[in-house]
């Protein structure tokens, strides 16, 4: 429905367990994960285990220095990129760092409690930085 799959990487294994039976070679999943620069090479494991049933073609990671946006250029060029940042704050400086990269920054808009979602003022202000 939404085009990818969105799954932690501790959650990896457990989503391989379980699905790769159920899919024929005709029909690869794409798949996002949650992950870090750290989980380069699991991830490229499983691409290579999984060829043609499922892949996992884009990365999303949330960041709150500019630091943690260059340490995830591991997957530049190989995978789409999303860098989750903070909606307070000054982001220009992560904001620059995604772009200088050619990443696509993200925005968490809401979540299970009331602290989680922004204000209006919040999320016009993130979305006027970026």
């Amino acid at each position: 429905m939404l085009g990818r799959f969105v799954l932690p990487i501790p959650r990896l294994a457990e989503f391989e367990a379980n699905v790769t039976d159920l899919l024929q070679a005709n029909d690869e999943w794409r798949l996002s994960v949650i992950a870090t620069a750290t989980d380069f090479a699991a991830i490229t494991s499983f691409n290579a285990r999984c060829a043609g049933r499922v892949r996992i073609d884009a990365i999303e990671a949330k960041v709150i220095w500019p630091a943690e946006v260059a340490a995830l250029t591991v997957f530049a060029g190989a995978f789409d990129v999303y860098v989750e940042i903070p909606i307070t704050g000054d982001i220009q400086p992560l904001v620059h760092a995604i772009k200088d990269q050619g990443f696509s920054a993200k925005l968490r808009t809401g979540g299970v409690t009331h602290d989680a979602f922004p204000s209006p003022h919040q999320l016009a202000a993130a979305l006027a930085a970026c």
